[in-house]
């Protein structure tokens, strides 16, 4: 290879070094508006040990991605991250994402197409477009929803429909973690009444369940919702078990959002 042409590649290296240096800067930048409510210029400046020339070209860079960088005017001005950015500036609740979440994950359960769509990026990015107080409990839900494959034949010929009272109200009591009483109808057709704690929510598409702890058979049991008669959530919360306890058995046959 000729003088010139090594020179051409040296060139062509130091420019991709520059740009992951960039990229780099420009993730670090990120995660600093997102620690604090409020930055000067000059502390972000320091942060990144860049002139202000190269901060204020990254925060154009950030705003042209689409983050809504606020800065007063001035060259010490304050800059902030709008806190509510993202899909959460459109007051999504904590359910709601994990609906939101699910929603993608069967998509990804039973979609071959599911990776190629970058469903599995794109519910990450979802989980990290909120505050880190209500991350933590998005992040903390999302492991106690496991989505399986579609359910098989002989469960679909016996699956009813799911009362919108017993829905709303297992909803309620699984993501506030409260134990419930509810009346189970088990596949003989007898009814009993149970106390019980509802730690993880099941779907094999499209039959859901409450996986947790049955008191009256003191052991861990598996709920159908369409069996389950009538539901009321008890002002005491659920026991926190060990979580190998639960899903060990179902480790095969399910996996978080």
């Amino acid at each position: 290879m000729s003088f010139y042409g090594i020179f051409y590649v040296i060139l062509l290296d130091m420019a991709k070094n520059d740009s992951r240096s960039v990229q780099n800067r420009i993730s670090q930048l990120l995660g600093l508006l997102r620690s604090d409510d409020h930055w000067t210029t000059m502390a972000l400046a320091n942060s990144l040990a860049v002139s202000h020339r190269t901060l204020m070209r990254d925060l154009e860079e950030l705003k042209s991605q689409g983050y809504p960088i606020e800065a007063d005017r001035g060259r010490g001005g304050g800059i902030r991250l709008n806190g509510r950015w993202g899909i959460d500036r459109l007051n999504i609740s904590n359910q709601e994402v994990i609906s939101l979440l699910i929603s993608l994950s069967v998509t990804e359960a039973l979609s071959p197409e599911g990776n190629d769509l970058g469903v599995k990026a794109l519910k990450q990015k979802i989980a990290n477009a909120f505050p880190d107080s209500q991350r933590r409990t998005i992040i903390d839900l999302r492991k106690r929803v496991l989505i399986g494959q579609q359910a098989s034949n002989s469960v679909l010929k016996t699956v009813g429909r799911t009362s919108e009272f017993v829905w709303k109200r297992a909803m309620q009591a699984f993501f506030e973690s409260k134990c419930v009483d509810l009346r189970y109808q088990d596949e003989k057709g007898e009814i009993t009444q149970r106390k019980f704690d509802p730690h993880f929510l099941l779907l094999n598409w499209p039959v859901w369940y409450l996986l947790g702890w049955d008191y009256l058979r003191n052991d861990v049991r598996v709920m159908r919702l369409d069996r389950v008669k009538h539901i009321s959530s008890l002002s005491e919360s659920i026991v926190r078990r060990t979580r190998s306890l639960f899903i060990e058995s179902y480790r095969e046959f399910f996996k978080e959002i």
